[in-house]
């Protein structure tokens, strides 16, 4: 695989949106850890871009036992209520905040960084779009190129 850009300056918009940071860094994160562990698995392509994002959120080093209690509690939150509905949550939080086409290219970025995009992460991308208000016209674009940052 071809390397693939920094995640960084694509957070950086993001959490430009956020006014809270504290509601932009659950969103983030959540939208990150819906995509990477839809296979149950969060790679280690998948882990380093999920670092690279919280440090980046963070403005920080962020240590590997924080980094697991970080995911372990988004996926907490994904699993109360199902990915489906998290995915309607965090596209309607996006468009809220003007961070939808972002947000949507960060789940397809996520998504295409180790293994390309599987039927369960592209299921949840879609969800996350529809709620996002970004048409399905738009989202084929968008994953035309998943490393466009």
């Amino acid at each position: 695989m071809s390397a693939t850009p920094p995640v960084r300056p694509l957070i950086d918009r993001l959490c430009a949106r956020f006014v809270d940071r504290d509601e932009g860094l659950a969103a983030l994160t959540d939208l990150i850890v819906l995509i990477a562990a839809a296979d149950a698995i969060i790679d280690q392509a998948e882990t380093r871009a999920l670092v690279e994002s919280l440090e980046t959120m963070l403005v920080a080093h962020v240590a590997p036992r924080l980094v697991k209690v970080v995911v372990d509690e988004s996926r907490a939150r994904i699993r109360g209520v199902g990915p489906m509905l998290s995915a309607d949550t965090i596209g309607r939080k996006l468009a809220r905040h003007g961070a939808a086409e972002d947000g949507v290219r960060l789940a397809v970025f996520i998504a295409a960084i180790s293994e390309g995009i599987s039927t369960v992460e592209r299921a949840r991308i879609e969800r996350l779009a529809s709620a996002a208000g970004i048409s399905p016209a738009r989202l084929g674009e968008l994953m035309l190129d998943p490393f466009a940052i």
